[in-house]
């Protein structure tokens, strides 16, 4: 059988000492330990026999890490994200539309989490790198245009039924909804959004992200490299949610 150790809570690490830890089990080394430290965003470590688990759970509370070990087969499920591209969104009805321009209505009663995390160094295409390496053309009036967004806002929002995940970029949202209230900066305009969620949504769990945001302190919103990672930071998330005891999220899982 195949076994995890994660997390129980958000925690710093005693980065060497739980290296060396991992360093202890056979096929690994130091240098793969430092690593799985370095990336741990929730799950330190998985694929370990059972022995092997139980071991490093032990070792790591006499560390005081909170840490748990569980079969894989046992996670809670993270369901695959539906990308949203559009939406409407008013205190009696959440409208959103994805990439193919489905429309599909949910309850804000059944949003159960929600999450918001930065997506770092975006991939910008090699022509729009050149413009900006030349600057505007001759006679081109400054500030038209906003500068493309090197980073990226997720919303990520879970309902319990049916259990489904859906994520909101920031770049790639159609804020129409907005109306009047829409600005030129994406950013901004996803600040406004997250506000609707907030008071409509009021039932929801938020985690650190979303609430960075609602007290416009950006630099606190979780980052990641990948959108990868950003799903096994849910997935932990999501794990720790199932265990905490809460109605809602025994009717959720």
């Amino acid at each position: 059988m195949s076994y995890c150790v994660y997390l129980k809570r958000k925690q710093t690490l005693p980065a060497e000492s739980v290296a060396r830890l991992i360093a202890e089990i056979p096929g690994l080394s130091l240098a793969d330990g430092q690593q799985m430290v370095r990336r741990c965003r929730g799950f330190l470590i998985e694929h370990l026999e059972a022995g092997a688990a139980l071991k490093l759970v032990e070792d790591l509370r006499k560390l005081e890490v909170d840490a748990e070990c569980r079969q894989i087969r046992e996670l809670v499920p993270n369901p695959r994200s539906v990308l949203v591209r559009s939406g409407q969104f008013a205190p009696q009805v959440c409208t959103v539309q994805d990439w193919k321009s489905q429309d599909e209505t949910l309850s804000w009663e059944d949003v159960f989490f929600m999450s918001v995390t930065c997506l770092q160094e975006l991939e910008m295409p090699e022509s729009v790198r050149k413009k900006m390496k030349e600057g505007p053309a001759p006679g081109a009036s400054a500030g038209l245009e906003e500068p493309p967004e090197k980073k990226a806002y997720l919303l990520d929002f879970f309902m319990a039924e049916p259990r489904s995940h859906r994520r909101i970029q920031s770049t790639e949202f159609r804020y129409d909804y907005l109306g009047q209230r829409m600005q030129r900066s994406s950013v901004a305009n996803f600040a406004s959004m997250l506000h609707d969620f907030d008071r409509y949504a009021s039932s929801a769990r938020r985690d650190d992200g979303f609430k960075a945001v609602l007290e416009e302190k950006w630099d606190r919103v979780p980052g990641f490299t990948a959108i990868y990672e950003v799903d096994e930071y849910h997935r932990w998330i999501l794990q720790t949610l199932s265990e905490s005891g809460s109605a809602l999220h025994r009717r959720t899982f």
